[in-house]
């Protein structure tokens, strides 16, 4: 969110408009979440839940991050050509230039480099040394503090900030705890073997691929529902990873479908907050971007269920 003012400004200058501004911010982002390979909080949360190791099958996520990116990237670069040569008339006028870029300084730099060596420690971690959640977490505590202290806000200023940061999260954590006391409720009651079972035998003696597309349409529609991805991987994991096993679907595909459907309509359901906050930010409502965002929609959707039906034929994983 914070870079979406300043790609304004870059846009609009370069003769694009609001849009195409979101279109890199927003879109940028959501395709690098859905299309991850190293995100702790949607493939470590999702692997860990499935007992699958933390990050395994990085081989064909990198090549799905590839895909994704690749299709995503030539979608905006083809739609912000035909909107340059036939703009829309927008109701924003060109922002402001910047007028004097603060450069970057010594403190900047040390910050980058705690940044750069975080993401190190994140993949040497994951897959040398057995990190899941709890170690990431702690990690990510640690690098927090200490890029505070070395960005020189001293100690008082980054536990504000701390809070802060924290305060922005509340409402996911929030709704993985509600997730996770809906299992347990299940889990009491005896409810989810109830439906596991009835999910079961519902796709039971229909081809496994068929099985695929509908585990993953049933991770798409549940984001409408449940926009945070943790917390959806909380709800819908500890089900569908066992009735993939059962219709013969491998858990590493299963834990795909879920990521699939919890990233692409991240830029599209009104339900997301990060989201909607961006549009707000770079001032376009969202039919606007509704015009502009549903062809790509279609094509993530199609792309992603070739993906995982690759990656059934392929027999992935579980590792």
């Amino acid at each position: 969110l914070v870079f979406l003012p300043a790609l304004v400004v870059l846009t609009r200058r370069l003769g694009y408009d609001n849009i195409t501004a979101g279109a890199i911010g927003l879109v940028g982002a959501g395709v690098g979440f859905a299309g991850a390979f190293l995100n702790p909080f949607t493939v470590g949360v999702a692997q860990e839940i499935a007992g699958l190791p933390v990050f395994s099958g990085l081989g064909y996520r990198l090549v799905v991050w590839a895909i994704l990116t690749t299709v995503t990237v030539v979608y905006i670069v083809v739609w912000s050509r035909r909107r340059r040569s036939q703009p829309e008339i927008d109701e924003q006028s060109p922002p402001a230039a910047l007028d004097c870029p603060t450069p970057l300084g010594l403190r900047g730099w040390l910050v980058l480099a705690v940044l750069l060596a975080t993401l190190i420690a994140v993949v040497v971690g994951a897959t040398s040394w057995g990190w899941g959640i709890f170690e990431l977490s702690g990690l990510f505590v640690a690098v927090a503090i200490l890029s505070g202290l070395v960005g020189g806000l001293g100690v008082n200023a980054t536990a504000e900030r701390f809070v802060e940061g924290a305060a922005a999260i509340a409402g996911g954590a929030l709704v993985v705890g509600l997730a996770r006391g809906v299992l347990v409720i299940f889990e009491a009651a005896s409810v989810t073997d109830t439906i596991l079972f009835a999910m079961a035998s519902a796709v039971s003696h229909l081809p496994a691929a068929i099985s695929v597309a509908g585990i993953y349409a049933i991770q798409v529609l549940l984001n409408f529902l449940v926009p945070s991805g943790s917390g959806q991987a909380a709800l819908s994991i500890p089900i569908l990873a066992p009735l993939a096993d059962l219709v013969g679907v491998s858990r590493q595909t299963t834990v795909l479908a879920y990521q699939f459907g919890d990233g692409f309509t991240n830029v599209y359901t009104p339900t997301q907050g990060y989201f909607m906050a961006g549009l707000a930010l770079i001032k376009v409502r969202w039919e606007q971007w509704e015009k502009f965002i549903w062809p790509l929609q279609c094509i993530w959707i199609g792309t992603g269920l070739f993906l995982l039906l690759v990656s059934h034929w392929m027999d992935w994983g579980p590792f």
